[in-house]
C-alpha cells in the first residue's frame, strides 16, 4: 500500500494534469496484478498445514509447518525488498521534482507527499526488522529475539499508521480530531505537531487558546 501511495504521489507531481485519469484506469489493474503476483509467489503455502509451537526462550507461540515454505518466504522477502526500494526511489525523485515546480503544485499535494514519506520510513523500519529475522532464523541472538518481539507491532503499525501520521503532520486534522473526541485538550494538542496544513477554528477552540496565551 505504501508503495502504491508513493507511486500515486509521484504521478501527481510529474503528471498532475492527468493524474486522476491515470489512476482511474490503473488502480484496478495494479491491485489485481499485486494479488496475482503474491498468490503465485506464495502458492506453496496454500497446501500446508501449519501448527503452533511454544517458544520458551521468548515465552510466546510461533507458527510452524512441516512443509517446505522457504521458497514462498523468500519470494515475500524479494517482493518486500523491491517494494521498499521502489518507494524510496519514488519519494526521492518526487522531492527533487517538487523543488523545480513549486509554483505548480498545491500545498495539499506537498503535504500528501510528506505523509507518504513518513509512511515510507515506517515501511523501511518494518522491512529492516524482517531482514534481521532473515539473518537470524533460529532467533539465538539478542537482536533476533528483539526483532521477533517487534515484528507483530511493526506490521500492525505499518498497516494503521496513516491516521496517526496525518494527525501528527496536519494541524487541521489534529484540531478536528481533538474537537471531535477530546475537546478538553484541543487547544494544547492543536499547537503541537510537525507542520501546518491550514486554518481550522471553532468557538470553543478559540476561547481555550486565548486562555492559554494569557497564562
Amino acid at each position: 500500500m505504501v508503495t502504491m501511495m508513493s507511486l500515486n504521489r509521484a504521478t501527481s507531481i510529474f503528471f498532475y494534469f492527468i493524474n486522476e485519469k491515470i489512476w482511474k484506469f490503473s488502480l484496478p489493474i495494479l491491485t489485481l496484478l499485486i494479488v496475482i503476483v503474491m498468490t503465485i509467489g506464495t502458492r506453496t503455502i496454500l497446501s500446508t498445514v501449519p501448527y503452533y509451537t511454544y517458544n520458551s526462550a521468548l515465552d510466546m507461540y510461533t507458527i510452524k509447518s512441516d512443509s517446505n515454505i522457504l521458497p514462498a518466504y523468500y519470494n515475500v522477502i524479494y517482493f518486500m525488498a523491491f517494494a521498499v526500494s521502489l518507494s524510496v526511489f519514488l519519494n526521492i525523485i518526487s522531492v527533487i521534482r517538487l523543488k523545480t515546480i513549486q509554483s505548480k503544485i498545491s500545498t495539499v499535494e506537498r503535504n500528501l507527499l510528506l505523509v507518504t514519506i513518513f509512511s515510507s520510513i515506517i515501511q523501511c523500519f518494518a522491512a529492516a526488522n524482517t531482514f534481521v529475522l532473515q539473518l537470524d532464523p533460529s532467533r539465538t541472538s539478542m537482536l533476533g529475539q528483539i526483532a521477533q518481539v517487534v515484528l507483530p507491532f511493526a506490521s500492525d503499525f505499518l498497516t494503521i499508521s496513516q491516521p496517526y501520521v496525518s494527525i501528527f503532520l496536519s494541524s487541521k486534522v489534529r484540531a478536528g480530531f481533538m474537537q471531535m473526541y477530546l475537546k478538553r485538550y484541543a487547544a494544547t494538542v492543536t499547537s503541537m505537531g510537525f507542520t501546518k496544513t491550514g486554518d481550522w477554528k471553532s468557538g470553543a477552540a478559540s476561547r481555550s487558546t486565548s486562555h492559554v496565551t494569557r497564562f
